[in-house]
C-alpha cells in the first residue's frame, strides 16, 4: 500500500496517477505470505508537501515499520 501512496505522491497528474496499472510499484520492499519483510523502521527519504483545498500546507512522510 505504501508504494501506491508513494505513487501518487510523485505524480505530476495526480487525477491519473494510477492511469497505466502495468507499470510496476518501486519504493518500499514487500512479499506475499506471513513472513515479516521490514526490519525496524524505515522511513522514505523525501517528505511530501501537500497543500489542501483552503491553501495550507502539510508535510506528509511515508514510514513503514516491523511487526511481529
Amino acid at each position: 500500500m505504501l508504494n501506491f501512496f508513494l505513487r501518487y505522491l510523485q505524480s505530476e497528474d495526480k487525477e491519473n496517477w494510477l492511469s497505466d496499472k502495468d507499470t510496476p510499484l518501486h519504493g518500499f520492499s514487500w512479499r506475499n505470505g506471513s513472513e515479516c519483510d521490514t526490519t525496524g523502521i524505515l522511513i522514505w527519504s523525501e517528505p511530501h508537501i501537500i497543500t489542501s483545498l483552503t491553501g495550507e500546507e502539510y508535510v506528509v512522510l511515508l514510514m513503514d515499520t516491523q511487526v511481529n
